[in-house]
């Protein structure tokens, strides 16, 4: 999404919330909020790349630029753009400053990322990228919108409830949110399920604690792989399936380290051997049905590099 340029910029900025990110599309958060409550509206957010990211620039043209997304989006929507262009002099330091923020606060990890929320900005339902154009786009969004309704009906049924019925019925409202989203926006709920179940009957704490330790190994792996220990990242990746046990898709989370390692090594045979193992997991999985692409990259990745190279230029 465009941004006005400097001058108009400086020329309109008392309207800079409305019109910064052309048509309905705003940039000031705290003025959407006020906007979406006001109007009885939900907030969609669109943490974008505007200028450099492929998918993001795709969406724009085939869905947010078209007739009849611009006509009917706003019938539930407050239209909010949090743009990292690489071209920082499109945005003044307030909304760099603010879109960084946001995205760290909605644990964003890449571009496009769409995210649905209430006006009070606690998120319900996230997407990116489809293909099919604006009226598919806005059957997608119909369909997440019901998860707004799944969760209140949670939250409206866990009031009438005490104990582990209660857990449950939180759990089910906001137990599929990463835990940066339950901290910055469910916070008090994850403590109530928490002192309601504290036997662990649902789950709740077990899930919260292992994701914490997923994320104590990722740290970790990454310090390793900028020391260049790679057989550190290997022995490390070894001593988490064996202490934890993951099954699924989180086993092959923790194997992609270790093949990345085996990789770094220069040892091609065990790498593709290692992607074999990944995909048997679950070839289905997201992970998974992406393994032939990434033995592909791999073989070439190697043969690029056993090519002779040319000889330096006096």
């Amino acid at each position: 999404m465009k941004v006005l340029s400097v001058v108009l910029a400086l020329v309109l900025a008392p309207l800079g919330s409305v019109l910064a990110a052309g048509d309905a599309w705003m940039t000031d958060f705290e003025a959407a909020k006020k906007k979406a409550a006001a109007e009885k509206k939900d907030l969609l957010m669109d943490f974008t790349g505007s200028d450099w990211c492929g998918w993001c620039i795709r969406l724009k043209n085939e869905v947010f630029d078209q007739d009849p997304f611009k006509q009917k989006s706003g019938d539930h929507f407050i239209l909010v753009e949090l743009d990292f262009p690489r071209d920082q002099s499109k945005l003044s330091k307030e909304t760099k400053d603010q879109n960084q923020a946001l995205g760290k606060k909605y644990s964003v990890q890449g571009y496009p990322t769409i995210i649905l929320a209430d006006a009070q900005g606690r998120p319900y339902a996230q997407t990116g990228y489809q293909e099919g154009g604006p009226e598919k786009y806005l059957e997608h969004l119909a369909d997440l919108r019901t998860k707004r309704e799944e969760r209140d009906a949670a939250l409206a049924a866990a009031a009438k409830l005490d104990g582990v019925e209660k857990a449950e019925a939180l759990e089910r409202a906001i137990g599929d949110f990463p835990d940066a989203v339950i901290d910055n926006f469910y916070g008090d709920i994850a403590e109530t399920i928490l002192a309601a179940d504290p036997e662990d009957t649902t789950g709740f704490k077990k899930t919260r604690d292992y994701r914490d330790s997923v994320s104590a190994y990722e740290d970790k792996v990454e310090q390793l792989f900028v020391a260049k220990d790679f057989d550190g990242v290997r022995k490390l990746a070894d001593e988490f399936l064996e202490s934890h046990n993951p099954t699924g898709m989180d086993r092959q989370h923790i194997l992609m380290g270790k093949f990345m390692a085996i990789v770094e090594q220069g040892d091609e045979p065990g790498a593709l051997k290692l992607l074999d193992d990944i995909k048997a997991i679950d070839p289905e999985s997201e992970i998974g049905s992406q393994v032939g692409m990434m033995k592909e990259r791999v073989n070439a990745y190697f043969e690029q590099k056993a090519a002779p190279q040319p000889p330096d230029s006096q």
